[in-house]
């Protein structure tokens, strides 16, 4: 009798692996709200991460990040502890001074860690009215963190059609006293979770083992008449 073996090959595909390498992550970690109004508390900061196509160049002072520079911003995701901004609901502040764009800047280390850093953001995204209610954040080194809600911080000034100042409503912004701090890693997309394979029920499973014996009786026939 010959045996035929069935041999089922799985390929993998790696491809794009080593540009996802090349992006990096540069998260960040706040220090909790000391002065905190509703709907935050002191148990809430700001945290988050922001991906960049590559690394910050090291020992460098005030470089401009964000659309439009050598030095884009890939994604964006940070929480004030209530509110979650990403790209998709949200716009870097712009400057004050007419032109300026919504960009903003840090300093690096030796290793290109960033050291000193000014980020403001608001939400919803562009384009805004003055008098508009928003959400918005801002973390700056040597300054700590500040965040305001919707429901007490509006819209007041404009650079082009981007929210250039926010104004709260007379509780005042919570905030955290102290700055906190940044790390960076290369970013690892995330992966696709493993695809759920249907079982089969006992009829089916009956019916095809059935299939499969009267293969293989099938294959033992032929095999004789050709031997």
């Amino acid at each position: 009798m010959r045996i035929r073996p069935l041999v089922a090959s799985v390929c993998l595909s790696f491809s794009g692996l080593g540009s996802a390498w090349a992006d990096t992550q540069y998260t960040y970690a706040g220090v909790n709200y000391n002065d905190a109004h509703a709907p935050y508390t002191t148990a809430m900061g700001i945290s988050g991460s922001m991906v960049l196509p590559a690394s910050l160049p090291a020992s460098q002072t005030d470089i401009v990040i964000g659309p439009g520079t050598s030095y884009p911003i890939s994604s964006w995701s940070f929480s004030d502890g209530v509110n979650t901004y990403t790209q998709a609901n949200a716009q870097i502040l712009a400057g004050i001074s007419i032109g300026d764009p919504p960009r903003f800047k840090v300093s690096t280390d030796g290793s290109g860690n960033i050291t000193a850093w000014n980020l403001a953001m608001v939400s919803p995204a562009a384009p805004h009215v003055p008098g508009q209610p928003v959400d918005a954040f801002n973390i700056a080194s040597g300054s700590g963190d500040i965040a305001g809600d919707h429901s007490d911080t509006t819209c007041v000034l404009l650079n082009g059609n981007v929210c250039s100042q926010v104004l709260d409503g007379g509780t005042g912004f919570t905030f955290s006293p102290a700055q906190g701090s940044w790390s960076m890693q290369p970013y690892i997309p995330p992966q696709p979770g493993p695809v759920a394979v249907p079982l089969l029920g006992w009829p089916a499973l009956l019916a095809l083992m059935g299939g499969v014996a009267g293969l293989a009786a099938w294959q033992r026939r032929r095999d004789g008449v050709g031997s």
